[in-house]
């Protein structure tokens, strides 16, 4: 298996750029249509980011926490 933080910095890269290009496609839809579902896409996006980099953080913490023990 290959390393913890390759594996990591890799599925992060992967989730982050496909959520980047899905943002970039609603934008340009929303330029002609309105439509409830294209901001709710949008909210979703800026949600499932912040998911992420909060787990991120956490993942990170806790590997220092248990290094220092």
């Amino acid at each position: 298996m290959h390393q913890f933080s390759d594996l990591v910095y890799r599925s992060t890269a992967f989730s982050l750029g496909t959520l980047s290009e899905v943002e970039s496609k609603v934008i340009d839809e929303l330029q002609t249509s309105g439509s409830t579902t294209l901001v709710k896409t949008l909210q979703m996006i800026q949600l499932q980011k912040a998911i992420i980099a909060i787990g991120m953080f956490s993942l990170f913490e806790s590997i220092i926490q248990d290094g220092l023990n």
